[in-house]
């Protein structure tokens, strides 16, 4: 197909979906009040960011060809029929750096100045990840910069989770965006099925058990893979993914973790414990409740192939149609300041 018949092709079906779907979101969030002044607004800041960002991609991909620098990602785009959703993959990064991009896509969703979004990340160097009411003390800080390692607070609840040799996902999307509705249990369960299909597609005989952190989860230790949570993904009764759910006043964030290889107990030379023994018995109970793809499979799975599990099975089970994309300018901006204020200063990071 030529850019010339593509480029009406997108005036004519993706820009009106666009329109349709964003445009009432943004205005929703916007006070009766003013929604003059936020028509003005969305057509001359949302909209042409919309056109300068999506329309070259769209353009790009529309020869027969697919671009190098997605085709491996992207696989076979599904009808434009499907929902649509953007796949956003990013190269490793600090953790600070990985969770201002998981609040500014969050923010982008809410206002409508982007589409509910799948992202898919790695981690450089190795960062260890508190939960947002974790304490920072549970962090034995010579330990963990002597191994080279970062720290950073999530945004998200839940326990301390070592990042390296894995594959991380985020949802980011507004609060009407069917696929996140209802309860939070219930949208955790919505994306626990896609979940459960991409790990399936890699080879693992996987469950989903609907377990319910019980009265005494608060007395467990420091560690996510360590404690139970609902709808978790198990292979031979051991968690596989770690995943944390946060709502906001922009709309939904998941993201999630899937150890992909590696020694699931090196968390425990990063954190406090009273003793060594203690902490041995953290390592061991680690090992005992959760495991990795490698070991689970009995061979390795590169990123790549896990990422590429990942999009079949979000536009499978979901009926999406994931179409690559990057971050906006808006997006890029708010990360740097989220950045500078927040995830790598000590005021947020340090603060319980």
């Amino acid at each position: 197909m030529s850019i010339s018949t593509c480029l009406p092709v997108y005036l004519f079906t993706c820009l009106p979906v666009h329109l349709s779907t964003c445009l009432p979101v943004y205005l929703s969030t916007c006070s009766p009040v003013y929604l003059f002044t936020c028509l003005p607004v969305y057509l001359f800041t949302c909209l042409p960011v919309h056109l300068s960002t999506r329309l070259p991609v769209y353009l790009v991909t529309c020869p027969a060809r697919p671009p190098l620098s997605i085709s491996r990602f992207s696989g076979t785009i599904p009808p434009m029929s499907k929902h649509i959703w953007r796949l956003l993959i990013t190269p490793p990064a600090h953790g600070a750096w990985n969770m201002a991009v998981d609040e500014a896509c969050l923010e982008a969703a809410g206002r409508g100045a982007s589409l509910p979004t799948l992202r898919l990340y790695a981690w450089q160097p190795p960062c260890l990840s508190l939960g947002y009411a974790q304490p920072y003390t549970d962090v034995d800080l010579p330990r963990l910069q002597a191994r080279g390692w970062e720290v950073v607070r999530r945004p998200t609840g839940g326990r301390a989770i070592l990042h390296t040799d894995e594959l991380t996902y985020s949802v980011t999307a507004p609060h009407n965006e069917p696929i996140i509705t209802g309860t939070l249990l219930e949208s955790y369960n919505r994306l626990a099925a896609a979940l459960m299909r991409a790990v399936q597609d890699l080879g693992l005989r996987v469950e989903m058990k609907e377990a319910v952190p019980g009265p005494n989860a608060n007395a467990a230790g420091p560690v996510c893979f360590e404690v139970p949570s609902a709808y978790e993904i198990t292979v031979d009764g051991k968690k596989l993914i770690g995943s944390a759910q946060a709502r906001r006043r922009e709309g939904v964030l998941q993201h999630g973790s899937l150890p992909l290889t590696g020694d699931l107990a090196r968390i425990t030379q990063a954190l406090s414990f009273p003793d060594e023994a203690a902490r041995q018995r953290a390592a061991e109970r680690l090992l005992a409740r959760a495991t990795t793809v490698e070991s689970a499979l009995g061979r390795q799975i590169d990123w790549e192939t896990a990422a590429q599990a990942f999009i079949r099975a979000f536009e499978t089970v979901l009926g999406l149609n994931l179409k690559p994309e990057a971050l906006s300018p808006f997006e890029l901006e708010r990360a740097e300041a989220l950045l500078r204020e927040k995830y790598a200063h000590p005021s947020w990071t340090e603060r319980v």
